[in-house]
């Protein structure tokens, strides 16, 4: 059996993976979305299938984007056979002048949650998320709805999380295959977390990852022959 689930990032839902997901499933794959609930959609976590009858013909494929390797079930990654990590981070601000600069705009994003900005802001930082494609491009997500109230505490709390971010999260296996992807041109994560990432898996992992950067992509990866590159890999 081959089973994907998958984390959308801060502000985003499912909808993230509509291109992975119909790939994949074209494949033979069984592919399920995590979800946070920011919008309309019902907070969910999936659970890995026949895990005991299968386990020694199961692969287990966990994909996260950015904050998503921070809001995946432990239990979920303990358990993974291969990750898959798009624009992600160990922790989101690191020491030095530019990250301090990053995290004084990042809780003044904070404060703009829940009052009349809101909205602009969020716009704002979804329309860098998906440079340097054209923002009407962006795939739909909470922001096509309404935020929930509850919603909106979830994207707070997030918010939190990604801020104070200090390292691996908990149940990442030392035995699993990872396979690490930076857009080039991702505006959201500086350079130097990039590389925190990757100092974390080599000490972390028995075996170091698989570091991939994709021209022309920015934060948000979507791109076709990426997928395909990515399932290629797996398989």
């Amino acid at each position: 059996m081959k089973h994907a689930i998958a984390m959308h990032g801060w502000c985003s839902d499912s909808n993230f993976w509509l291109h992975w997901k119909k790939n994949f499933q074209l494949n033979g794959w069984n592919w399920e979305n995590a979800e946070r609930g920011y919008g309309n959609r019902k907070a969910s976590m999936p659970i890995w299938l026949d895990y005991e009858k299968q386990k020694n013909h199961y692969q287990r494929v966990v994909f996260c984007h950015s904050l998503g390797i921070h809001l995946i079930s432990s239990q979920i990654l303990n358990d993974a056979t291969e990750i898959v990590l798009l624009n992600s981070f160990s922790n989101f601000i690191s020491t030095n002048r530019e990250s301090r600069a990053l995290k004084v705009a990042l809780h003044g994003m904070k404060t703009q949650l829940g009052t009349k900005n809101e909205r602009n802001m969020l716009l704002s930082f979804l329309e860098k998320t998906n440079r340097p494609h054209k923002f009407p491009d962006l795939l739909p997500g909470p922001l096509q709805q309404e935020l929930s109230s509850q919603g909106r505490k979830r994207l707070q709390f997030d918010l939190e999380l990604l801020i104070n971010s200090s390292g691996l999260p908990i149940g990442i296996p030392t035995t699993a295959r990872v396979l690490v992807i930076d857009g080039e041109k991702d505006e959201i994560i500086l350079s130097g977390t990039k590389n925190d990432l990757i100092k974390n898996l080599k000490k972390h992992l028995l075996a170091p990852p698989c570091h991939w950067t994709i021209k022309g992509e920015g934060h948000s990866i979507h791109l076709p022959k990426t997928i395909a590159s990515v399932r290629a890999w797996l398989e």
